[in-house]
């Protein structure tokens, strides 16, 4: 390796341990480093891209190597994640690189034998309280790996976006006919208008609709209540399934419901009602807000986030046993809100992109016990094994 690689490679490390040192943990990582880049015009793109890739490695190793020397941290993040860590590693720790080309088992036994507190399954915090059906091993590594970009293609447009994908030199995969993986970061412009023609959207959030009821089974018109909106993917996921539906938003954040308004408009949904609500709070003056009578209800509900961290593998380096059980209690007082709304004879879905079984199948005991209401599918959607996010969704119904 040349004198010039190694001085490169020691700047990146020397810049990686600034950033790391430095980040508090109290805005999420990516506006922070966008923030200490835009301080530091000096980084050029693929300086930028060098250092960001070494950060994210280092948060990937989640609560395993806390206690080693920052330095070392990154270079073992580094060779457990890097798709080649051969150069870095090898100006770092070259007993750590006898051959090159070993697989993810290989390289998690060598850093085990040099590092012998290492266990793999310190990776993810909290591994105890995951859901049952959730498979450990392959879960945990799931965060030493970037997960994918993926699009929804828009019924009325995915003849045309789908040719523009295949028409282009950027590598992809179609998953059925409206899905498709990409590589993350991918500059999806070219492919058509964002929100009109498609929706960037994570695989499992995709395929939430897999349990929303067949459009047989609701009115014509139905009434749709997405009451924990967000961002309005799923929103606009019920729209285009409920071609006819009434559509009502809500959440508790004004400032959210002005950027949903405006993904709306730049998707063509124009009848629907919109209205601010903080389901976390008592019975109030909004009482007269919450609907009644509603065909569908959609509660993508706030969670830990614990199965998107493979993301935003920052999320896991403060975490603990009463952040799940808060989020659990705000579950249960937004859903205690949500149950009378249901129509005789309607459907509820419960969403979240948790991994904790409290937040999925134990919240489903608690719907069961609390609403009258009758869980008839529930699943978790195993994203893990598809370069995606991990999801949980149950179906109830308030029929006989």
């Amino acid at each position: 390796m040349s004198e010039s690689s190694n001085r490169h490679l020691a700047a990146h490390l020397r810049s990686a341990e600034q950033v790391l040192s430095h980040y508090s943990g109290e805005e999420p990582f990516p506006l922070y480093l966008r923030s200490f880049f835009r301080s530091n015009p000096k980084f050029g793109s693929r300086d930028r891209r060098v250092v960001s890739s070494l950060c994210y490695d280092s948060f990937r190793l989640g609560g395993s190597l806390a206690d080693v020397p920052l330095r070392e941290r990154i270079v073992a993040g580094h060779f457990l994640c890097a798709t080649d860590p051969a150069a870095l590693v090898e100006s770092e720790r070259p007993e750590w690189l006898p051959s090159i080309g070993m697989g993810l088992d290989a390289r998690l036994e060598r850093l085990s034998s040099f590092f012998p507190g290492f266990d793999p399954n310190d990776i993810f915090p909290l591994a105890d309280e995951l859901s049952e059906d959730i498979d450990r091993n392959a879960f945990i590594r799931s965060h030493l790996i970037q997960p994918d970009l993926f699009i929804r293609l828009r019924p009325r447009n995915a003849q045309a976006v789908r040719k523009a994908i295949g028409d282009s030199d950027i590598p992809h995969r179609f998953i059925g006919p409206f899905s498709v993986a990409l590589p993350n970061g991918t500059d999806t412009s070219s492919f058509g208008v964002a929100d009109k023609d498609f929706v960037v959207q994570d695989l499992s959030s995709q395929r939430t609709a897999d349990f929303m009821p067949e459009p047989s089974l609701l009115p014509d018109r139905p009434r749709i209540w997405d009451a924990c909106a967000g961002s309005g993917g799923k929103s606009i996921l019920a729209n285009d399934r409920y071609v006819n539906a009434r559509l009502l938003v809500t959440d508790a954040r004004e400032g959210i419901l002005l950027n949903l308004k405006e993904r709306f408009r730049k998707a063509g949904i124009r009848g629907y009602d919109a209205d601010r609500i903080d389901l976390t709070k008592p019975v109030s003056r909004k009482v007269e807000s919450i609907p009644r009578g509603v065909d569908l209800v959609v509660a993508d509900v706030p969670c830990s986030g614990s199965g998107t961290w493979s993301r935003a593998p920052w999320e896991m380096r403060h975490v603990d046993r009463g952040v799940i059980g808060e989020y659990r209690s705000r579950q249960e007082a937004i859903m205690a809100r949500i149950f009378h709304s249901v129509a005789p004879g309607g459907f509820l879905i419960y969403i979240t992109c948790s991994a904790y079984r409290s937040e999925n199948e134990g919240m489903v005991e608690y719907i069961e016990s609390q609403s009258g209401l009758r869980v008839q599918r529930q699943s978790v959607l195993k994203g893990y094994l598809e370069k995606s996010d991990t999801m949980f969704v149950a179906l109830f119904t308030s029929r006989a």
